[in-house]
This record gives C-alpha cells, sequence and structure tokens, in this order.
C-alpha cells in the first residue's frame, strides 16, 4: 500500500452510507472526510466506530487494575532460575506472572482485585498506562515467595492498567453491510487469558481471507457482494469470541463473589488449592485454528448458495 494512502492524527467521528455514490462517508473531528467502500473499526476497547452504533457498548472497570514492568534481565541475575521459564502464580487475593521477553529484557505482572461497586475500591480512577508505585507492589507481596519478592525488588519502575470489558454485541456488521469491528473493538473481553493480541491476528486473518474469497484478483468485483464478504468474515470469528467473552466475565463474577466474600470467611488454603485444580482451560482459546473455522463458513455458505440457485 503506498504511503500516500494512510493518513494519521484522525479521529472518527461518524460514517454513513451515501447511496448517491454508492460509498460510505467518514467523518473525522478535525472536520475532515473521507470516502470508502468498506470501513473496518480496529479502533480499541473504547472503539468509537462501535459506539456510534451501539451507544451503551462502552466498556466498564472489572475491579482489576494490572502493575506491569519491563526492564533489562541482568538485574536479576544473581537469581537465574527465575529467568528459564514463564510462570504464574496463584494467591488467595492476587496472582503474580514473570517471564523473559526476547533475549536481554525481563516483565513482570501483578496487581490487585477489587469490587469494583465499592465506593472506597482503590485504582478505580485509575488511568490506562499511566505510572504506579513500585512500593504499593512490594507491599501487595511482601508475604509472596522470595523469588517474587527478588523479582519485585529489582523492578525500576511499573505502570498500571485498569481492566476493563463489555458484554458481547448482537452483530459487528452495520452501514449497510459495509461496516465491521475487528480486535477490542469487536470484543471487548478485557482480558482473554493472555490471548487478546492472538484473537486480533485472527480477526485480520479471517477479514482479509473473507474478501480475498468474495473478491479474487483479476475477477469482476461488485459491490453487492461486501456484505457477503463482511458476514462470512463475522460467522467465523464471533462464535469463538463470544465464548471468549462468556469465558472471561463468568470469571470476573466469580472473582467479586469470593472478594465479597472473604470479607466475612477468608479462603483456606486447601480451598485455593481447589480453585486452582478446577481453573478453566483455556487449550481451546490458544489452540483455536482460524483456517479451519474460515474452511467450515464456506462450506457452510457454498451449500447455502446452490440451495438458493436451486430454489
Amino acid at each position: 500500500m503506498p504511503s500516500s494512502n494512510i493518513h494519521l492524527g484522525k479521529t472518527f467521528l461518524s460514517t454513513n452510507y451515501d447511496t448517491s455514490i454508492d460509498q460510505l462517508i467518514i467523518t473525522f473531528e478535525d472536520g475532515g472526510s473521507a470516502t470508502a467502500d468498506i470501513v473496518l473499526g480496529a479502533d480499541g476497547i473504547r472503539s468509537a466506530v462501535r459506539r456510534s452504533f451501539v451507544p451503551g457498548s462502552e466498556p466498564k472497570w472489572t475491579g482489576w487494575v494490572a502493575f506491569r514492568a519491563v526492564f533489562k534481565a541482568d538485574r536479576l541475575k544473581d537469581v537465574d532460575e527465575i529467568l528459564q521459564e514463564a510462570n504464574h502464580w496463584w494467591g488467595h487475593d492476587r496472582t503474580f506472572f514473570s517471564s523473559r521477553l526476547g533475549t536481554d529484557l525481563f516483565t513482570i505482572v501483578g496487581g490487585n482485585y477489587s469490587d469494583p461497586e465499592a465506593p472506597d475500591a482503590p485504582f478505580k480512577d485509575a488511568v490506562w498506562n499511566s505510572e504506579g508505585d513500585v512500593n504499593i507492589l512490594r507491599e501487595y507481596y511482601k508475604d509472596w515467595h522470595p523469588h517474587i519478592r527478588k523479582m519485585i525488588d529489582a523492578t525500576p519502575s511499573v505502570r498500571q492498567y485498569p481492566n476493563t470489558s463489555a458484554p458481547a454485541i448482537d452483530t459487528w456488521t452495520y452501514g449497510k453491510g459495509r461496516i465491521t469491528l475487528a480486535g477490542d473493538a469487536a470484543h471487548a473481553h478485557g482480558g482473554a487469558l493472555a490471548a487478546g493480541g492472538s484473537l486480533a491476528l485472527d480477526d485480520a486473518y479471517a477479514f482479509a481471507a473473507a474478501l480475498w474469497h468474495v473478491f479474487p484478483p483479476g475477477a469482476a468485483h461488485s459491490k453487492a457482494n461486501i456484505a457477503r464478504a463482511l458476514s462470512l468474515y463475522e460467522r467465523t470469528r464471533k462464535p469463538h469470541t463470544d465464548r471468549v467473552i462468556s469465558l472471561v466475565r463468568k470469571g470476573n463474577s466469580l472473582t467479586i463473589a469470593r472478594l465479597r466474600k472473604q470479607k466475612a470467611l477468608a479462603e483456606t488454603d486447601e480451598e485455593l488449592r481447589q480453585r486452582l485444580k478446577l481453573r478453566s482451560d483455556p487449550y481451546w482459546i490458544h489452540e483455536h485454528d482460524v483456517q479451519a473455522a474460515f474452511a467450515e463458513v464456506i462450506a457452510e455458505d457454498s451449500k447455502n448458495l446452490t440451495a438458493a440457485v436451486k430454489l
């Protein structure tokens, strides 16, 4: 794609289908506009594109705030056993994750769970990717395993990320079948067991595959088929991402219920071990085959087209 086709610094305002030119007119907050045959809203969990069609889809805080840090791995060179594997620890009131990044970086993720409805819930007004306090993180994990305390002690600074999510929406396709969504704009799950980036990449693959299938190079094209292409894309991805959202929201609800219960009765070590054993298996998320899912949708679509011709 020529670089002249890429325009940065544009904030989406609205889009409408103009029958006189058979195109979408996209307007931006700076007063400018553009025309297009297709709009793909991939503008994040607070998507302006999604919100313009589903006003009530604004995500809400789940009660979780993550403290994340990335730093040079040689800050932990005296504890090599920490650096070999990615690890995820569970505790009664929080979790902790650590992993090497590439060849010379290391990351940790800790945080805090709160009841989002509690008026005194900490971090309810936290700003995404804002500066956090590493001393708060040290206080949270002061009684945890020495390896974890060493990692936090080696951490020079942290950033904080309040987690938000929204329910699944009924459809991703709008504007006479010309507008669709992808990534967090389509499925504002608010944490998908470390699969959020993969879900977006699968969306991109399915979107491109649907367009190539309906509009193969060298063939005669009709804009009337855009709606079919976007339908193939949505039917490939939405059932899977709806299932992801359902799992994540169920997990968030259980966490909040446990927090409310612990105010009166603390969780025992045995209850924690049992909760760990009964945790959801995310295999189906990480091993989802988007190519196979697309092939199934294409096969179903071909049958439907054949049946329509016979009728």
